[in-house]
């Protein structure tokens, strides 16, 4: 190997070096994940059951955003079961819960139905660069009656203020009508639905019947992503309903400032 061979590739590779220590790794937020599963059976008439996946934020690019996405973390985590009570911690929600059910287990006995309460909650992180941070929120719960209920709860955080981003933040003013006509496309498609076709006689819900978007938005890699729970668009049975919009359908009415900007990094 000649000199001036070495010579070459000793200066790449101390301009690699140098190229390497000037760019800046993007801040991202940093948690950890455990499970909470405990349950309580009385006999074979009443169960209390808990299934909690949980995230806790260990690290953010600031610590106002740490403890803001904690908080709300908490918030759903921690969130009432069977009464009004406020508790800091799932091990006291379950004992809350589970002094409820005991309480009124002696009435279910007496009327000889079964009572069972069974709660599931877990997350979902979605995006965690571009200084942003999502995720979604999943929760079952089944305190007796008919049928339990399942709800999903996006939610979008600027990973350095810890601030939720709002719909207004993401796009151009006067950007509602044309974000509404794309999520409707999609949703009439996904659900065979003409495109004149009447929604409530479809047995949908939407108030004088035209199709409307709805805060439980969701910031994605490569779309903005609409959720309806059940009962909120239409029955029960109906089950959940997710639109997503390609930002590339969009992308003229992005706030170029915005939490959207990376869209027009690619």
């Amino acid at each position: 190997m000649n000199r001036k061979y070495l010579l070459f590739l000793s200066i790449t590779i101390l301009m690699v070096s140098i190229i390497a220590c000037g760019q800046k790794e993007e801040p991202k937020v940093e948690y950890n994940t455990k499970t909470f599963k405990k349950s309580f059976e009385a006999d074979s008439i009443g169960l209390v059951e808990f299934n909690f996946e949980i995230i806790e934020i260990d690290k953010a690019p600031t610590p106002a955003a740490k403890d803001s996405i904690n908080k709300y973390l908490s918030l759903f985590y921690n969130a009432s079961v069977t009464g009004e009570y406020e508790v800091n911690s799932v091990e006291t929600l379950f004992d809350s819960t589970l002094a409820d059910f005991k309480r009124e287990l002696p009435s279910a006995i007496e009327m000889g139905f079964p009572y069972n309460i069974g709660v599931d909650r877990s997350i979902l992180v979605v995006l965690n660069n571009h200084n942003l941070f999502t995720y979604s929120t999943t929760g079952y719960q089944f305190t007796g009656g008919a049928h339990g209920m399942t709800y999903l709860i996006n939610y979008n955080f600027d990973a350095v203020s810890g601030e939720q981003i709002s719909l207004d933040q993401l796009f151009n003013p006067g950007y509602h009508e044309t974000v509404r006509r794309h999520a409707e496309k999609y949703f009439r498609s996904k659900n065979n639905l003409m495109p004149n076709e009447d929604l409530n006689a479809a047995g949908f819900w939407f108030e004088n019947n035209k199709y409307e978007i709805n805060d439980n938005f969701l910031i994605g890699k490569d779309s903005l992503s609409f959720l309806y729970n059940q009962y909120e668009i239409a029955a029960y049975a109906y089950g959940q309903f997710e639109v997503k919009i390609p930002y590339n359908d969009i992308k003229d009415i992005i706030n170029k400032d915005g939490a959207l900007k990376f869209v027009f990094e690619k």
